[in-house]
């Protein structure tokens, strides 16, 4: 059967009201949501990938929904351990004990097996290496992001220690800028460190008190029970899909000089495409189990940005995140000019102005855009409804804006390398 997408001169067939869209995105209703649950198919993908795409854009979409609708107009609390947990840490028991046992069998073979079963330790031993848990590195964010320390930036750091104290996180270890539009907190290796990264553009983006609402936010990961970066769960939540990514073959290409393996490879890819899908299939389900109580340590860090920050700080830094596409755009064409955080800042807020009006069906097409068992966040129209049900509250903390241009002219030095990376790239 053949669907047809609907367009804008149709009506709602539930409520008869006009369609409404954004860009180029097929239209939906705007007061009732029908078809706001379209999914669009990858064009370049084969049968059973656009089976498993558009199943997991329904769950992440219904998931979505239902959560919003259980925690509007409520007070959101910590997330608990709960059943969810429990079986996140006893599927990552088992698996830790499986690549455990791959491992030793990988150096019995090597040590005491006869000499054809050398190479299978071997194999066995690297499986193991590329299933082992990932606790995460700092070198790679040291390599991409620039560290911010205390003595150079003393303003920057007593207000992420206020924004640490006032949510009862614990304070960061390590504070990172870099080029991206994005802010995050993550623990990382053995020893846990706790990583801010803060995105100078997205900080220069945001108004004072919103980025006092996203510091709380960020903070929030540091203490709000995110199934997602425990050691107890997290290798449950990640090992399938590194082995669906390792099993997954592209199509071989003929080569003159290697008939028999491009014969061979031919041979083994159907073989090896059905582990790595049924590999997929696991690591959704899997993923299916978490996301609720992860989406849920999402909202909590919202509540907690509230708290902090203050409800209107909280909803205005959700509307930049929900227009990050036009946004980025405006900061991209400034940086190529030359411009760097005054620019942005300036750039940015006439084009917040612009959108206004539009911001009801951006939000709601975060909805259909961020649908998925695998989004890092519940899509920011919800997340942005939820915060505007409940009851209004003034910020605990409030950066003047004398407070936030001194921040500025502490981050202003590490701006210039930044912005030739975006004007390259954005």
């Amino acid at each position: 059967m053949t669907i047809v997408a609907p367009t804008l001169t149709d009506l709602c067939p539930r409520c008869h009201s006009r369609l409404v869209t954004e860009g180029d995105a097929t239209p939906w209703c705007g007061r009732c949501l029908w078809n706001l649950d379209w999914y669009q198919e990858e064009p370049g993908d084969g049968w059973l990938a656009r089976r498993i795409g558009r199943l997991d854009h329904t769950a992440g979409y219904d998931l979505s929904i239902k959560l919003y609708e259980s925690l509007r107009g409520k007070r959101i609390e910590r997330p608990t351990v709960g059943a969810a947990t429990l079986w996140l840490a006893l599927v990552s028991g088992l698996l830790l004990a499986a690549i455990a046992g791959l491992a030793a069998l990988g150096v019995w073979l090597i040590v005491a097996g006869a000499f054809l079963m050398k190479p299978v330790g071997v194999l066995l031993l690297l499986l193991a290496w590329l299933l082992r848990p990932r606790l995460g590195r700092l070198k790679p964010y040291l390599d991409e992001y620039d560290e911010v320390t205390r003595d150079r930036a003393p303003h920057l750091f007593a207000l992420v220690d206020e924004a640490a104290a006032a949510t009862g996180a614990p304070a960061p270890h390590v504070v990172l800028v870099g080029a991206a539009w994005d802010a995050f907190g993550v623990t990382v290796g053995l020893r846990r460190r706790r990583v801010l990264m803060l995105g100078l553009p997205l900080w220069a983006s945001l108004r004072p008190q919103e980025r006092v609402a996203v510091l709380a936010h960020e903070m929030g990961h540091f203490a709000n029970g995110d199934l997602r970066i425990g050691l107890a769960t997290s290798p449950a939540l990640q090992t399938f899909g590194i082995l669906a990514d390792v099993l997954h073959q592209d199509r071989p290409e003929a080569r003159e000089d290697l008939f028999i393996q491009f014969f061979a490879e031919w041979a083994a890819r159907p073989f090896l495409l059905a582990a790595s899908h049924t590999c997929r299939i696991v690591h959704m389900g899997l993923n299916a189990i978490g996301a609720r109580q992860a989406q849920r340590a999402e909202y909590y860090a919202d509540e907690l940005a509230v708290r902090v920050g203050g409800s209107a700080a909280v909803l205005g830094a959700l509307d930049a995140l929900s227009t990050a596409d036009g946004l980025t755009t405006v900061i991209g064409a400034r940086s190529r000019s030359g411009q760097r955080g005054d620019g942005w800042r300036e750039g940015v807020e006439k084009a917040r102005a612009n959108l206004r009006d539009r911001f009801p069906t951006i939000r709601q097409l975060t909805i259909r855009r961020d649908a998925s068992l695998f989004a890092s966040h519940p899509p920011a129209g919800l997340r942005h409804a939820v915060v505007g049900a409940g009851a209004h509250r003034a910020p605990a903390i409030v950066l003047s804006d004398a407070r936030a241009a001194a921040i500025d002219a502490e981050l202003s030095t590490y701006e210039e390398r930044h912005r030739r990376v975006i004007a390259a790239s954005w």
